[in-house]
């Protein structure tokens, strides 16, 4: 099947067997059509089947047709809790104006269509809607859809007559022709929207609806560009252009591609090759807690593993200093805090000399050596230690460090001058060679850059000594078909910092499979990448939905046989040939036994038959009676298994029914026999009708009804004892009671006045003597 929708408004499914059904929701109308008599004769509902023979329009449940419309009605009624009773539809109250929008009808816009379609009686059937206050409209869009498909177009809608509103980003149009395209009649390529794959939607007919403007499509029931075909929507609404990359916000793991037909490929994201970190003394290496999805490391320090060194002793007013702070292992060294010595008598001198106080300190580097003299005062003095001072940091003969990007060592080289050993530093030595597809960068904060991946590795190629052969390279951004792969896209992508190949597949149309009919069957082959399928008649013949191969013989039955034969020719073809046996037809009296295996059977006697005396047959059933006018047959067995029919015939005396119809009488049964007799009429109260009433020169204007005694009674002679003689007693049909009827009449000069007559309430059969 086939379903397609016109104009935003009505559908149409088409079936492979030959009908269309075409629906509009807003309107509740729909419509059956089929391509060809032949099948519309195969289709039947309540109403008969779809044809032009009006003999059948009226079917009942047993498969019947009738023209009784209320017998109609009454075999097809379920019975429910109101007992089902069809009432009279009674007579609708028009209220004034109710029903002049019908009059659409007869304006000059569907004048065009009158001489095509008989416009009466959808104006009778739109005026009755309209009266019972239903939509009428429904009625006015059934005759427009009419005139469309005889080719006239009628634009009769208004803002006051049934307007159809349609969606901000459509138009509305009263008769559309030709195909409407949507997202999915064109191919979803950014070089070229225009081209079509065929299975877009065309109108055979002028159609009526909302269809999108100029230069748009459809796509979800609203009219957009044809460039937002080719778009993604993720399932939080975000739009992605076509081949365009992104990393989804909720699972930062993954990297997704628009491809065609907005499909989203999501694949797991790439990893770059992560350096470690060199950790110092005391330092462990740990993977950084939170990384999603590449691994992140960390250098934390390990107390438990490290030599921590020893914390020097301090004296003579020096304290304690921790020079690393924030780092795993401390080094701690005494510095001198004067505040904390205690004080000491100033000494003695001699005549010949001066007591004088001074307080020297030696720079860094030097070391302090102390004299006491004769005064008994302690004379310092400064001397090189075997260290290096750098910026005024000491650093101990043979010891490292780094300086920024330097390593720095402490030589046993001197100063001539201060005689300080010397401090050499070095530049870092920076491997600069990065692997095929990726570029040295310098990275700022650090000492050395590292290599960044600039460009996809397609083939990484063989190192042949120094030079590397058959490595091939492709640029972000570059989409190729791999060689050994022709229905396989590669494109390079660059995502965040990561530079990778994404791979997918060549997007083929979507197909749809033809069902093939019996007799065909189901070929499939790849055509550019694609799958391609078609219907291939096959080498057998088709009978009742079963294939038979050639020479084949397959029984329908006991009595028919079917064999598909070949038809040698330039064409080879298939003929099903097909054979029944007849069998002859019981004679009357006989019924036909059916035997297993067998296609006649044979006829068994099952009642007597005998012929009477116009001529006809009559059939009893055996062991059974049949009573036929006043004779009595009987069906029975002899002894010998043979049928015997018995007759039994009953004598009546003499009777015309002519005479008694004549006379009046009705024709009985003499108790409970066959033979019949007259029932004369009874006395009884019967209405007449008198056309007029006289009296002088007036005369009644209406007919009357007037109420009279007819019917026989029974009269009779008796002999008196009283009289010594045979009376006669008549009986008569006579009235027993009366009421006055009072008539109107008309006399000539004009005036008017009341006549009574006697109207009879009672009847009986009264005596009297004969005269």
């Amino acid at each position: 099947m086939e379903l397609m929708r016109y104009g935003g408004v009505m559908l149409q499914l088409k079936s492979n067997q030959g009908y269309m059904l075409t629906f509009t929701p807003q309107s509740n109308e729909f419509t059956v059509t089929f391509q060809s008599s032949a099948t519309s004769a195969q289709t039947a509902g309540l109403c008969g089947a779809c044809g032009e023979d009006k003999a059948n329009i009226l079917s009942l449940r047993n498969g019947s047709s009738t023209t009784n419309q209320p017998a109609f009605i009454s075999d097809w009624t379920v019975a429910g809790d109101g007992g089902g009773v069809c009432l009279p539809k009674r007579q609708s109250v028009c209220l004034s104006g109710a029903a002049m929008g019908c009059q659409a009808l007869h304006s000059e816009v569907f004048l065009p269509c009158h001489p095509f379609i008989s416009v009466q009686m959808f104006l009778t059937k739109c005026e009755e809607q309209a009266c019972e206050e239903s939509d009428a409209c429904e009625v006015i869009s059934a005759y427009a859809r009419l005139c469309r498909q005889r080719g006239v177009c009628v634009d009769w809608r208004s803002p006051h007559l049934c307007p159809l509103t349609c969606p901000s980003s459509m138009e509305y149009d009263a008769c559309r022709t030709g195909c409407v395209e949507d997202c999915d009649s064109i191919q979803a390529l950014p070089s070229d929207w225009s081209v079509a794959r065929g299975n877009e939607s065309c109108m055979d007919t002028p159609t009526e609806g909302c269809f999108c403007a100029g230069g748009t499509v459809m796509l979800h029931g609203r009219c957009v560009s044809p460039e937002a075909c080719g778009q993604c929507v993720d399932q939080h609404g975000h739009t992605y252009m076509h081949m365009q990359s992104w990393v989804p916000d909720h699972n930062p793991c993954l990297i997704c591609m628009c491809l065609d037909q907005q499909r989203i490929n999501c694949t797991a994201r790439p990893c770059n090759d992560v350096k470690a970190p060199e950790c110092g003394p005391c330092e462990v290496l740990k993977e950084r807690k939170g990384s999603m999805c590449c691994p992140e490391y960390e250098c934390v320090c390990d107390l438990v593993k490290c030599a921590l060194p020893e914390v020097p002793q301090c004296v003579d007013g020096q304290t304690l200093l921790l020079k690393n702070p924030g780092d795993c292992q401390p080094i701690h060294e005494c510095v001198c805090k004067k505040e904390e010595c205690a004080l000491q008598p100033p000494p003695d001198c001699p005549a010949h000399q001066q007591l004088s106080n001074s307080t020297h300190t030696c720079p860094a580097g030097f070391m302090t050596s102390s004299l006491i003299n004769n005064c008994g005062c302690t004379e310092t003095s400064c001397s090189p230690d075997k260290v290096c001072v750098v910026d005024g940091t000491v650093h101990p003969v043979g010891s490292e460090w780094e300086e920024g990007c330097k390593k720095c060592s402490c030589t046993d080289l001197q100063d001539k001058d201060t005689l300080l050993h010397v401090a050499q530093c070095k530049p870092p030595v920076c491997d600069q060679s990065c692997p095929l597809g990726s570029t040295y960068t310098p990275v700022k904060g650090e000492c050395c850059g590292k290599c960044t991946q600039t460009s996809c590795v397609e083939s990484a190629g063989d190192m042949r000594g120094d030079t590397l052969i058959g490595g091939k390279l492709r640029y972000v951004g570059e989409v190729w078909h791999p060689p050994s792969d022709s229905c396989t896209i590669h494109q390079c992508v660059k995502v965040n910092d990561a530079v990778f190949i994404s791979t997918t597949n060549v997007s083929c149309a979507v197909m749809d499979a033809p069902t093939c009919p019996l007799g065909a069957e189901l070929h499939c082959e790849t055509v550019d990448c694609c799958p391609r399928c078609y219907c291939a008649p096959v080498h057998a013949c088709v009978l009742n939905h079963t294939v038979i191969a050639a020479g084949d013989r397959v029984m329908l039955d006991v009595c028919t046989y079917c064999e598909c034969a070949v038809e040698n020719g330039p064409v080879m073809k298939y003929k099903l040939s097909c054979r029944k046996t007849s069998c002859p037809t019981c004679p009357t009296g006989y019924t036909l036994q059916k035997e297993e295996g067998s296609c006649c059977g044979r006829c068994i006697a099952t009642a007597c038959v005998t012929q009477k005396m116009d001529g006809s047959l009559i059939s009893v059933q055996v062991n059974s009676t049949k009573e036929d006018g006043c004779n009595l047959y009987t069906c029975g067995v002899n002894t010998r298994g043979d049928l015997v029919l018995e007759t039994k015939m009953t004598t009546c005396p003499p009777f015309n029914q002519k005479d008694c119809l004549d006379e009046g009488g009705k024709i009985v049964n003499i108790g409970k026999t066959c033979c019949e007799m007259c029932k004369q009429p009874e006395c009884r109260k019967t209405v007449g009708t008198l056309n007029y009433i006289k009296v002088d020169d007036c005369q009644s204007e209406n007919q009357i009804e007037l109420r009279y005694c007819e019917g026989k009674c029974r009269s009779k002679s008796t002999y008196s004892l009283q009289r010594a003689a045979v009376e006669q007693e008549c009986v008569c049909c006579a009235a027993v009671e009366t009421e006055p009827l009072s008539v109107p009449v008309l006399c000539t000069n004009g005036t008017r006045s009341h006549h009574t007559v006697l109207s009879v309430t009672k009847c009986d059969c009264l005596s009297k003597r004969c005269t």
